[in-house]
């Protein structure tokens, strides 16, 4: 897409479009410095290109459907990990209580 996209969620939309294509060199236009991003199994990766290069180890087609994305203004880094550890200790009870494990 050429058009400039000012719309926060429409933002998120399209680095998650060129992520999954794969297209991390284009995905990294929308990446801060020094950005972190925790993938499956808490894996901590700084670059869309290692996110890229991890799914390729492991899955040789994925289809993926999005739904629809959600902006909160006025959100911090701060707020944003509250929320996460939030989150965490929530569905992490869940997923112990069921006996799940992660791969």
């Amino acid at each position: 897409m050429n058009e400039a996209r000012t719309d926060p969620a429409s933002i998120v939309e399209e680095y998650l479009r060129l992520h999954m294509i794969p297209d991390p060199d284009s995905a990294r236009r929308f990446c801060a410095p020094g950005m972190e991003i925790r993938f499956t199994g808490n894996r901590l990766m700084h670059d869309p290109a290692e996110a890229t290069a991890f799914n390729r180890s492991r899955y040789k087609w994925v289809k993926k459907k999005f739904g629809p994305t959600h902006v909160v203004a006025g959100g911090t880094p701060e707020s944003l990990h509250a929320e996460y550890v939030d989150e965490l200790a929530k569905w992490g009870k869940v997923i112990r209580d069921a006996g799940l494990k992660f791969d």
